[in-house]
């Protein structure tokens, strides 16, 4: 989950664009953690290339402040949006605990239990907010529905649907309650297909409740296509310059 990083820290070094907080989310509240991250040897080389740049940049002060990220963190981004992390919480981390102690020869019951540590982060204003769930699992949105009706009193505009539109992880509840803007846009980050991910009553689900749904990619994994938007458009300051997959973006 984190491709696009090392090139984003080196077009902020090479256009000098300060940088306020680097932090770090699940791998800083577990040292196992990234032992079932579903890592591979390449991807822990493009890791450690991120931290590294990222300790280099930290050194030259261009990154002021080195962190991490559990629920609670806020982070103040300028003078309109505040960030702040949701989850994960003790009680994340306490599931996370025991799954790969009662597993610890299942290694993917102990990948699966990573995605207890997921960030869900929230980033708002006195206006309206966004969520990013990343592949958070149902009992997080939960609990946050039960115990932290504060956090959703602002109406939300957008919002990630998480673990790429996988079914398991689809909680209706929160969704079809979220306090929401008409037609607030619901992202979906569609994998390669493999997973079967979105799957199509999740993304089914979504539209009956108003939300206006798009894929970040143009993968044809859709049965019903019609159900999914993609957008071409990034930010105002964004070319796309691939189209099949993953959208990659020129920042001009």
């Amino acid at each position: 989950h984190f491709s696009g990083m090392l090139e984003l820290l080196e077009f902020c070094e090479i256009h000098n664009i300060p940088i306020t907080t680097f932090a770090h989310t699940a791998a800083a509240l577990h040292p196992r953690y990234l032992n079932y991250a579903n890592i591979n040897s390449s991807d822990l080389v493009l890791l450690d290339k991120i931290l590294f740049k990222a300790k280099a940049l930290f050194n030259k002060k261009m990154i002021r402040l080195l962190g991490s990220i559990a629920q609670n963190t806020t982070i103040t981004l300028n003078q309109d949006f505040t960030l702040k992390a949701l989850s994960p919480s003790i009680i994340e981390l306490e599931k996370f605990t025991k799954e790969i102690d009662s597993n610890d020869q299942d290694y993917a019951k102990c990948s699966k239990a990573a995605n207890y540590l997921s960030s869900v982060l929230k980033i708002y204003n006195k206006e309206g907010a966004c969520l990013l769930t990343s592949d958070t699992e149902k009992s997080t949105l939960k609990r946050l529905k039960l115990r932290h009706i504060a956090e959703f009193e602002t109406a939300f505009s957008i919002v990630q649907i998480p673990h790429h539109g996988s079914k398991n992880n689809h909680y209706p509840l929160f969704w079809s309650n979220l306090k929401r803007i008409p037609n607030c846009i619901a992202a979906v980050s569609v994998a390669d297909g493999k997973y079967g991910h979105p799957n199509n009553n999740v993304i089914s689900d979504f539209n009956s409740w108003d939300y206006e749904t798009y894929s970040t990619n143009r993968l044809k994994v859709f049965s019903k296509p019609s159900q999914i938007k993609t957008s071409l458009i990034l930010d105002k300051i964004s070319n796309v310059i691939d189209s099949e997959g993953d959208l990659i973006f020129e920042v001009i």
